[in-house]
């Protein structure tokens, strides 16, 4: 901007630059195209930043690469320097010498193995008993946690609640129960059957833990 003389009006400034002229009365009109043209600005430079801090939130979270496959529920990742063990939400895959544990676990390994995750916590990061993160994992728009119960290698598993996802958990255990996939091509009876030792196995693994507590508690107290 320059201030000249010509072809205003007298007591009149001209205002200049390339593009546009103005003829401004007095002095405080100078000012007052000065303050517009900086609140012009801010306004700008507020817009810009906006715009980019109202981008998905997962385009801001860090990704964590995938270190090892535990089972068709858990995987270790390095998570910040560490290598930390990741419990995935509202699912609950078969365990060790069940039917289903080793291709829950090569489902699991196809969607994750080597690859960068984001995860997502209820939230807050939360811990279960075993020090495990509790976490909804994500690869790029895939929603790990969903498309395990959709393949039929869990249910929606609802025993410390439905979360944020339940809708999408409850339409993918549909399509795998219409569908037959997974655990859900196992005979009706066959599949009860394996459910319920499942969980018999997981109580009696859970009863010989608290034995060995109240074990070594009284062994203290000798």
């Amino acid at each position: 901007m320059s201030l000249s003389v010509s072809p205003c009006l007298r007591g009149e400034l001209l205002l200049q630059n390339r593009e546009r002229r103005y003829c401004l009365k007095s002095k405080k009109g100078v000012i007052k195209v000065k303050i517009l043209k900086r609140v012009l600005f801010i306004l700008f430079i507020s817009t810009i930043f906006f715009a980019a801090s109202s981008k998905p939130k997962s385009t801001l979270q860090k990704f964590f690469i995938v270190l090892r496959i535990v089972d068709g529920d858990t995987i270790v990742v390095s998570y910040h320097g560490k290598k930390e063990h990741v419990r995935l939400l509202r699912i609950n895959t078969p365990e060790k010498d069940f039917y289903g544990y080793k291709q829950a676990k090569k489902a699991m390994k196809k969607l994750v193995a080597g690859k960068g995750i984001r995860l997502e916590f209820e939230n807050t990061l939360e811990r279960d008993k075993y020090g495990r993160i509790l976490a909804y994992v994500w690869v790029d728009d895939l929603h790990v946690n969903v498309e395990m119960v959709r393949l039929g290698w869990s249910r929606f598993w609802t025993r410390s609640g439905e979360g944020k996802y339940a809708v999408e958990f409850r339409q993918a255990e549909k399509e795998a129960m219409e569908g037959a996939q997974g655990l859900w091509s196992i005979p009706d009876k066959e599949s009860k059957r394996h459910f319920i030792l499942q969980n018999l196995a997981k109580w009696y693994q859970e009863i010989n833990k608290m034995l060995d507590s109240i074990y070594r508690m009284l062994k203290r107290l000798k």
